[in-house]
């Protein structure tokens, strides 16, 4: 049993939202740059198609004389195979060579039965 009982209405705290505070304005300062006199701005200008130079071809300075050799295709066959390389092999066997002995596996011991 639980002897705490609670007595009158319970108040809770009302949420509220914290005021918004006022934003700062910014401070501009003062031009101290003045133009003085009118100022020139550019005169536009039309842009026309350029003139186009003259080909010049050059003549060649470049004479053959005599003939002109070419070096001759021979056609190419099979080549030799080379001769596999076989190392002598340096593991040699010493004494005589034991096998396994295969083990034969009979019936297991059987429990006996608990009741």
């Amino acid at each position: 049993p639980d002897n705490l009982k609670s007595e009158g209405n319970f108040e809770r705290p009302v949420p509220s939202k914290p005021p918004s505070g006022d934003k700062r304005k910014p401070i501009k300062h003062e031009d101290n740059l003045k133009v003085e006199g009118e100022f020139e701005k550019r005169t536009p200008q039309k842009v026309g198609q350029g003139e186009r130079a003259t080909i010049v071809k050059h003549p060649d300075n470049l004479k053959s004389e005599g003939e002109f050799e070419r070096p001759s295709k021979e056609k190419l066959g099979p080549g030799e195979r080379r001769t596999p390389i076989r190392h002598p092999d340096n593991l040699k066997t010493e004494g005589d060579f034991e096998k396994r002995r295969p083990v034969q596996s009979g019936p297991g011991e059987r429990a006996a039965i608990v009741k």
